[in-house]
């Protein structure tokens, strides 16, 4: 089977263009989330994979762009998966990261948290549209973080008197019952909440089609693909289902048919990874599976002992997210501490020879790499022009 052309299509969070069979929805809840302006709380609920991340998401950027004037900032769309913290402040952090990647929200109360976030929001000079996603039966108590948000004056920051104009854009399955029975003290009607219904057999096939001729570059329908809508359409129409068994069948066919090379726009290319983040990850990993800071203190000592710097920490987690798209790991994130996360990645297959791998354009200096070592074994310091150490261990503590 011919090679993926665009990968990312297939991922888990990829949000497409349009919403296929559900443009009424994201039309309906845009036009709700303008109406109700700044303190607004609107809500897209149904069963699971009924495609409410995408219309809540689609219809925030489509109302973020609606009836902006010349010279004036349309709102700012922030979207947290609910799911992955353990508490608003969990979330109210996640906000805070929008603008401040290297903030950490353990130990901080969310009244801090949340005014660092105002005040950036203020120095952006733009609203916002905060979309609240994956809420679930077992997910984190939500009433807190949506009263700060649709009532920020009691959270304004030393300096400031006037809040942004912030909406609330909730969105999850219809079976947790108990977290949208609470919101509905803080202002979200019925009126103003849209039920999703299943997807149809048709409908799935629909997306199905998009979504290969995007990661393909070109229409197909292979002769796998009835078979897996029925079954899907079986299962309650659960898209989420459906790519799911879209990446399974496609990535790993893709990477059978030319193992360690992929086209790109028709040109054969080296996987763009990192060779010594491969190294790092097969190295880490015991029993099939390590913890995400495992993986960064190995990365960083292969670094430093090809004399390059450590990459930084959101550079790695996307260089794993690609890991994960090709179809090598799967990266499990759970919420621990206060607010805090624990992220680890399994093994699903051996990764190739890491000599199959080379770094994207521009993210590497160009001198060459030096002789891999194992993670475990003690490493030189690397250090940097004017004698200073580049230690990935040093950490830099950040405020508000």
């Amino acid at each position: 089977m011919e090679s993926l052309r665009c990968p990312e299509t297939l991922a888990p969070d990829w949000l497409p263009p349009r919403a296929i069979a559900r443009d009424g929805d994201v039309s309906t809840v845009a036009e709700w989330i303008r109406r109700r302006g700044g303190g607004g709380v609107v809500g897209v609920h149904g069963p699971p994979g009924s495609g409410t991340s995408t219309v809540a998401r689609l219809a925030a950027r489509s109302a973020a762009g609606r009836g902006v004037a010349p010279g004036e900032r349309p709102a700012r769309v922030f979207a947290v998966r609910t799911r992955f913290h353990s508490g608003p402040v969990g979330i109210a952090g996640e906000l805070l990261q929008s603008f401040d990647a290297g903030f950490r929200g353990r130990g901080f109360p969310m009244a801090e948290v949340l005014a660092g976030f105002l005040r950036r929001l203020t120095r952006d000079g733009a609203s916002a549209i905060v979309v609240l996603d994956d809420v679930t039966p077992a997910g984190p108590e939500l009433h807190a973080i949506v009263h700060a948000l649709t009532h920020p004056d009691r959270f304004l920051p030393e300096g400031l008197d006037r809040a942004p104009s912030i909406s609330v854009v909730l969105a999850g399955t219809s079976l947790a019952r108990a977290t949208w029975s609470r919101l509905d003290r803080l202002g979200l009607s019925s009126e103003f909440c849209r039920e999703l219904r299943p997807y149809t057999p048709s409908e799935l096939r629909a997306i199905a089609l998009d979504r290969l001729e995007r990661a393909y570059a070109r229409p197909m329908e292979p002769p796998w693909l009835p078979p897996l809508v029925a079954t899907v359409a079986a299962d309650a129409g659960n898209a989420r289902r459906l790519l799911e068994l879209l990446r399974d069948r496609s990535i790993g066919a893709a990477d059978r048919a030319r193992p360690g090379l992929q086209e790109v726009h028709g040109t054969p290319t080296l996987w763009p990874i990192e060779p010594h983040v491969v190294r790092a990850v097969g190295e880490a990993i015991v029993d099939g599976i390590a913890e995400l800071p495992e993986i960064r203190r190995c990365e960083a000592r292969l670094a430093l002992a090809a004399g390059r710097r450590p990459l930084a920490a959101t550079t790695l987690w996307r260089r794993l997210v690609r890991l994960e798209e090709f179809g090598w790991v799967r990266r499990t994130v759970r919420p621990g501490g206060r607010g805090g996360t624990h992220s680890s990645i399994a093994l699903l297959r051996a990764l190739p020879d890491p000599g199959t791998f080379s770094p994207w354009v521009g993210t590497l200096p160009a001198s060459g790499a030096g002789p891999s070592r194992s993670c475990g074994a003690a490493e030189p310091g690397g250090w940097g022009p004017g004698g200073r150490e580049l230690s990935p261990f040093r950490a830099s503590s950040r405020g508000l």
